[in-house]
């Protein structure tokens, strides 16, 4: 998890970096800028992660239970996204105009991993037979608790 959550972090600084280096022979590049790269990077993250939500209802169509615990867990996700950005983000007074930056490529990295995640249920890898996954799901009873 750690080599996937530094992956995701070199991807983002790889596309700021080529980014600046577009930019950098025509203009300026400025905090704003670099924000709004961020923002946009992550942006695409969040309609892929919906894509991916949206497939993954759909599969779980005919599964109530299957499609209930998916929402839980979702709503599970959000409330540690949220969480984590709060703790993790430096406050504006702190760290100035780079917040709104670095608040949007760490939602933008969790947004990736989450969305991975969701993806896996859809393609679950061959021969893993504890996969819950939308296509192997088979589940129908509410665990106790």
């Amino acid at each position: 998890m750690k080599k996937i959550c530094r992956m995701g972090w070199l991807s983002v600084m790889l596309w700021l970096s080529m980014s600046y280096n577009a930019m950098a022979d025509s203009e300026v590049v400025t905090q704003m800028t670099l924000t709004d790269n961020a923002c946009d990077w992550y942006k695409q993250q969040d309609a892929a992660l919906n894509q991916t939500w949206q497939r993954l209802l759909a599969a779980y169509a005919h599964e109530k239970i299957q499609q209930k615990r998916l929402r839980r867990a979702q709503r599970a996700w959000l409330r540690f996204r949220n969480a984590e950005l709060a703790l993790t983000v430096p406050t504006e007074h702190r760290k100035g105009s780079v917040v709104a930056m670095c608040r949007c490529m760490k939602a933008g990295r969790m947004t990736a991993e989450r969305q991975s995640q969701l993806a896996a249920l859809l393609a679950p890898e061959e021969g893993d037979v504890c996969s819950t996954a939308a296509v192997n799901s088979a589940a129908t009873d509410e665990p106790a608790g």
